[in-house]
């Protein structure tokens, strides 16, 4: 059994040496190209890299493979969760997904106006007319409107517990947390729940 253990060692060892062989993805390197192939087919996926190493650009990738192009949609699929510790990740990763993107996919912020960037207002519930009742109150029906198209919503890991999310009529078919290491466990679970 302890020559059987230290064969399968060997062999991951192996394979973390020489990755298989992946069709590189526009923009992305070859250890890019397989951590964007893995996440989307695995159920949890920790991509892991110094600063600079490209994570961010992993997951705007990811997310584009995930949504499908506004040509192709028939019907509304289920809207990806992204979430990050600070507003301002969550702004870098939505900004860079509308500059690849385009303006065809339904992207959604939530969070106050004046913690979103300024480029990225237009999307934010809170630009939504009459989302918010004369009292300040949010209309759960103007926000389920403004959740139902959305084909990605962005907010903060806190943000993720808020009330508003749990009135989205489709579940989240995934889940992505950048800059995951800053964020305590406990607030990595606020967005898991959906």
């Amino acid at each position: 059994q302890h020559q059987h253990q230290q064969h399968q060692l060997v062999q991951v060892e192996q394979q973390q040496k020489h990755p298989p062989a992946v069709p590189c993805l526009p923009g992305c390197n070859a250890s890019q190209s397989l951590a964007v192939l893995r996440a989307s087919k695995e159920a949890v996926t920790l991509i892991h890299g110094p600063p600079g190493s490209g994570k961010t650009h992993v997951i705007v990738e990811l997310l584009l493979q995930c949504l499908k192009p506004p040509s192709t949609k028939k019907t509304s699929s289920a809207p990806i969760l992204v979430c990050a510790e600070t507003h301002t990740a969550v702004d870098n990763v939505m900004c860079k997904l509308k500059c690849r993107g385009g303006p065809g996919f339904n992207l959604l912020r939530l969070g106050d106006l004046s913690s979103t960037r300024k480029d990225l207002q237009i999307d934010c519930l809170e630009a939504v007319p009459k989302v918010r009742s004369p009292e300040g109150n949010l209309d759960s029906r103007v926000v389920t409107r403004a959740l139902s198209p959305a084909d990605a919503v962005f907010t903060t890991c806190a943000g993720a517990g808020s009330l508003v999310l749990s009135l989205s009529s489709r579940p989240f078919k995934m889940v992505v947390i950048d800059e995951a290491s800053q964020v305590t466990e406990p607030r990595t679970l606020l967005p898991l729940i959906h």
